[in-house]
């Protein structure tokens, strides 16, 4: 890595030990705001400490054109919040890494961030393995650094072309097929896929499945708005996620997917069935069985049960989070408003749903079909 102008100092305690010292600005008592850190690395590893408290005690300017890329990815944008006020998750850096390491700090890592031209992000891109995900991390970390004052023009303004890879579409399950699971599992004697596959047709995404306690599960009453009566729901707070990087963990992906969401009428006296026959008989251990995970399975192990059991039980296979797409094309086909279904799956935006999810099936465009002959004049 190339050395760059440090904003404190860096002594070397002994082998694999370094003291970083950063100093700004006075404290009450007059006396000089400073602050002190050992770190147990290398000296890249104390150089990105030293900037990351520069960063923390509002001392950016002291690192000034000096800073390179590696430095503030490691040092500053890795520790830092998202645009949303929230700590990145594990598996959002995960992918970040992948990009930065494989394809662009090998090749602008060592370059002052400020001085880093559009020709050389355009030349790390177009050579990227995965250009567009390389060209999105890319402007996400550059739209931060300058967002801290790293630099003083909005990155990426001119385009840059990047081919999208096709991939041929899934299909979701119709209403039939659907149907169709719920019934083949019921005699399965897998209660956990057969409780993923009731949450998932009930809209929930895989890392909110995964995360469903049985304190999330509950019976209330709404009322009927066409009858004026009382009707009976069973409702899922969806409030936490469980993911292979982070495990499980508290909050959504965004806060509107926070929300309450009916579970599919077709597999609510089933689901209840499964979490009753779970129930421990021991009384001390109902606390944490009232808190724990009803699908009990990390990502792969739900993957590979997923994979095994749908040709076995005659099921068309379609992946595991293909169910939430299931859902909202059945809402869809159900005439619901795209902006309750919308909602209801936890969406920010409609372009989402009609980008990755509203397909319509067979039934659907034959309606279609039928709706523009309706309005067609008839020969004869």
């Amino acid at each position: 890595m190339a050395q760059a102008k440090m904003p404190g100092s860096i002594t070397l305690v002994c082998d694999g030990v370094y003291r970083v010292r950063v100093s700004k600005g006075f404290r009450s008592d007059g006396k000089r705001r400073t602050v002190n850190r050992t770190v147990h690395g290398t000296r890249e590893d104390a150089e990105r400490e030293c900037i990351r408290i520069a960063y923390e005690m509002g001392r950016s300017s002291a690192v000034g054109d000096s800073l390179t890329l590696s430095q503030y990815y490691y040092a500053i944008f890795r520790e830092g919040e998202s645009n949303r006020g929230k700590p990145r998750s594990a598996a959002t850096l995960r992918g970040y890494d992948s990009q930065m390491e494989r394809s662009v700090l090998p090749k602008i890592g060592d370059r002052p961030i400020s001085a880093i031209t559009h020709d050389e992000i355009r030349s790390v891109v177009k050579s990227a393995s995965a250009p567009r995900k390389c060209k999105e991390t890319l402007r996400t970390v550059l739209r931060c650094a300058y967002d801290d004052g790293f630099i003083d023009e909005p990155p990426m303004q001119r385009r840059i072309a990047t081919a999208r890879e096709r991939r041929p579409q899934e299909v979701p399950w119709d209403p039939m097929e659907a149907a169709g699971a719920l019934a083949a599992f019921r005699d399965s004697g897998q209660p956990m896929l057969e409780a993923y596959l009731i949450l998932g047709l009930s809209g929930l995404r895989t890392e909110e499945a995964l995360a469903v306690s049985p304190a999330d599960v509950a019976r209330q009453e709404t009322l009927d708005f066409e009858t004026g009566e009382t009707v009976a729901t069973l409702t899922v707070a969806i409030r936490n996620t469980y993911t292979y990087d982070d495990g499980f963990r508290e909050g959504t992906k965004t806060d509107f997917s926070a929300r309450m969401m009916p579970v599919i009428v077709a597999g609510r006296d089933r689901l209840m069935q499964i979490i009753a026959q779970s129930r421990p008989e021991r009384r001390e251990d109902i606390p944490s069985w009232v808190s724990g995970r009803i699908v009990d399975l990390t990502y792969n192990q739900l993957l590979n049960r997923w994979r095994r059991a749908l040709p076995k039980l005659g099921l068309r296979y379609i992946p595991p989070d293909m169910l939430r797409h299931t859902s909202e094309t059945m809402m869809q086909a159900s005439m619901l408003p795209d902006t309750l279904v919308s909602r209801l799956h936890g969406h920010t935006d409609l372009r989402t749903d009609y980008a990755h999810y509203m397909r319509p099936g067979l039934a659907q465009a034959e309606m279609a079909a039928r709706e523009v002959h309706k309005i067609m004049p008839v020969e004869g």
